[in-house]
């Protein structure tokens, strides 16, 4: 456990479920590195684990190595840092001479580029390569020109431990999937958990060659807030990105994150936001001391009643059904469970039908129900629908989430007359 992570729990009297067990370090020196966070993003994610991790901007892989996810998908718009993480995952073993020194630095900075500019950076040599850069260059930054060549200078320490054998990474990546495409061409699941650290919104952007603007913070934004299931979002705490993300919806948390990359020497602590969509609250509430510190922005009352009048204007019909309310409120997977339990019915010649917000209501002590082998979620809104109290294991995917009314009438209630002529 790094220094600042044991620093971090100590001041912030967290939990012992929440200290961070022994993992396999990230592989790369990488400037921004989210381990810090991991106190934070383990409450968060610990109740959402069976679900596939995806980082859009995996950057080190310091948080996918320290949540340990069993399936994740795993994007970066660099295909150096992606080539070297495939090659991580077919075993790598570096055979090519690493030393501290300029003359090796530069010798393999030159070979890189070559290798860059024929076609040839998806090789073992080019992942071997840029291992051997980013951890000689200068506070290991990376960053290229506009012809796609590395250019960071020789970095000054005084000893540097390199790793020739990455064989331990294998088991871990087994079912990690590399991406290299542009964050909006990654095809999500309903059911993903997406943590995105897109670069900072900040001055310095060169990290690929494309660089980073603020029309891609806009467009990572809205990509963002279109996803049905949990999202955590990192970023420098600058003001726009505040309004940015509060705008499309997303809970506000204000952290005090290590400076580690600073031309002017200063390491004072950085203002950071986690901005979370679809997180369930009850993974903030159950974990208060490691948001000790964090200060929540919520959104205004004024856009609160905005959203509050939208969803009045969009009120389901007193007649729609359950599986109609699912498909439109993003849980379209559930829609789906109904859809094979009913298949199988159909197939047995069962006539046997369900209220399915019942079903989804749990049973009297707020567990999930099983139909046909299958167990069905606990929904928040279903169960505030049937009149009982909403327990912890409920999921809610929005803020704001209607259910029609239930239209009873009691069998003892008298029939309406006909009218005599």
């Amino acid at each position: 456990m790094s220094t600042h992570a044991k620093a971090l729990i100590q001041e912030n009297q967290l939990p012992p479920s929440v200290a961070l067990p022994k993992l396999l370090p990230p592989p790369l020196k990488w400037a921004g590195g989210k381990r810090w966070q991991l106190p934070y993003l383990l409450p968060l994610w610990r109740r959402e684990k069976h679900r596939r991790l995806v980082e859009p901007f995996c950057g080190g892989l310091a948080v996918s190595l320290g949540l340990l996810p069993q399936a994740a998908l795993l994007n970066d718009i660099n295909p150096n840092l992606i080539n070297f993480y495939q090659w991580l995952k077919k075993g790598l073993i570096i055979k090519l001479p690493m030393a501290n020194n300029e003359s090796c630095f530069y010798a393999h900075r030159e070979r890189f580029n070559e290798l860059a500019v024929s076609g040839q950076g998806a090789t073992e040599e080019a992942a071997s390569l840029f291992y051997y850069l980013n951890r000689t260059c200068y506070n290991g930054l990376c960053r290229f020109n506009s012809r796609g060549e590395f250019n960071v200078p020789f970095g000054r320490y005084s000893d540097i431990t390199y790793r020739r054998d990455f064989t331990p990474y294998q088991t871990v990546f087994e079912n990690w999937e590399f991406k290299n495409v542009t964050f909006s061409n990654l095809r999500l699941r309903a059911t993903d958990f997406v943590y995105a650290d897109p670069p900072y919104d900040v001055q310095f952007r060169q990290y690929s060659k494309g660089g980073f603007s603020w029309k891609e913070q806009e467009e990572t934004a809205e990509w963002l807030a279109k996803h049905s299931g949990p999202v955590v979002l990192s970023n420098q705490a600058t003001t726009r990105i505040i309004e940015l993300y509060q705008d499309h919806g997303f809970t506000i948390l204000k952290l005090e994150g290590p400076r580690r990359i600073s031309c002017t020497g200063d390491r004072s602590p950085a203002r950071e936001v986690l901005a979370l969509r679809n997180v369930r609250r009850h993974s903030l509430d159950r974990h208060p001391h490691s948001f000790q510190g964090a200060i929540m922005a919520k959104t205004s009352s004024e856009k609160l009643a905005s959203q509050q009048k939208q969803a009045d204007d969009k009120a389901p019909s007193s007649r729609e059904s359950a599986r109609a309310w699912l498909v439109r409120n993003g849980y379209e997977e559930y829609a789906a469970l109904i859809d094979e339990v009913m298949a199988e019915w159909k197939a047995k010649g069962s006539k046997e039908r369900k209220d399915w917000w019942l079903v989804m209501s749990g049973d009297s002590k707020g567990k999930p129900r099983v139909l046909c082998n299958r167990q069905f979620p606990v929904l928040a809104a279903f169960q505030a629908r049937q009149g009982k109290p909403v327990t912890e294991n409920a999921e809610r995917r929005n803020e704001i989430e209607i259910t029609p009314p239930i239209q009873k009438q009691a069998r003892w209630a008298p029939k309406p007359r006909r009218k005599l002529r």
